[in-house]
């Protein structure tokens, strides 16, 4: 709950500087944030399950399809529903909205796949087998 407060302030005050009311609002994005997880859920659930393809192009899938479905329908009917006010040539204009948010993307992605493949994974089980080798 205090994750969707968050983001629910934070997209209203910041990202699109709306005026609806919260009464509104809120309810709405809630929604939306329901429908993103549903379809991410889903996305997933095909992928990995029923196509039984690898879990990354799960994963890119929903990277490349939820996110600017989830931006898309709160910008036109969540915080702005007359859409009066965002249009893909603001969106362009007002780049330093996501540039930030895609290239902290980028870097957690490059980071994830560089380590992910390089550095071997350790349990804390396996100090039991170095424990009893030592005795």
């Amino acid at each position: 709950m205090v994750a969707f407060a968050v983001s629910y302030l934070g997209h209203h005050r910041f990202t699109f500087r709306s005026d609806e009311a919260h009464g509104r609002a809120a309810p709405a994005f809630l929604a939306v944030a329901l429908l993103g997880a549903a379809i991410n859920f889903t996305l997933f659930l095909i992928i990995t399950d029923v196509l039984s393809i690898g879990y990354w192009w799960a994963f890119g899938a929903a990277v490349v399809t939820v996110p600017p479905i989830v931006y898309l329908l709160s910008a036109n009917k969540v915080f702005h529903p007359t859409g009066d006010r965002w249009s893909w040539a603001s969106l362009k204009a007002r780049r330093w909205l996501w540039a930030p948010a895609a290239l902290f993307f980028l870097i957690a992605v490059g980071f994830t796949f560089t380590f992910y493949y390089t550095m071997p994974y350790y349990d804390h089980w396996d100090i039991i087998d170095f424990y009893l080798a030592s005795q």
